[in-house]
C-alpha cells in the first residue's frame, strides 16, 4: 500500500472503531439509483434518515441528494481529521 492509502486506512479503521452502526430494515425510496444492487442500501440508508453514506461506489456518487450526503472515505476522512486522536 501507499503512504497515504494506509494512513487514510488505519484512519478510517480508527473511526469506524468508534461508531456503533445501526441496522435498519430498507423502506421504499423515490429515488432510485443505476445499480440495483444498491437500491436497498440507499432505501435503508433514507429510511433510517443517516447524515452520511460513505462510499466509493460510482452509481452513489453520481447521485445529488442533500440527506444522506454521498461521500467518498478520503472525503469522510479529510472532513473529519480534526476529530481524530492517536
Amino acid at each position: 500500500l501507499s503512504p497515504d492509502l494506509a494512513q487514510a486506512a488505519a484512519q478510517l479503521g480508527h473511526l469506524l472503531a468508534r461508531i456503533d452502526p445501526e441496522i435498519a430494515p430498507a423502506g421504499q425510496s423515490t429515488v432510485s439509483i443505476a445499480g440495483a444492487a444498491d437500491q436497498p442500501i440507499l432505501d435503508a440508508a433514507i429510511s433510517a434518515g443517516v447524515d452520511v453514506l460513505v462510499s466509493g461506489d460510482k452509481h452513489f456518487l453520481s447521485l445529488a441528494l442533500d440527506r444522506p450526503n454521498i461521500v467518498t472515505a478520503r472525503a469522510f476522512l479529510d472532513a473529519h481529521a480534526d476529530r481524530q486522536t492517536e
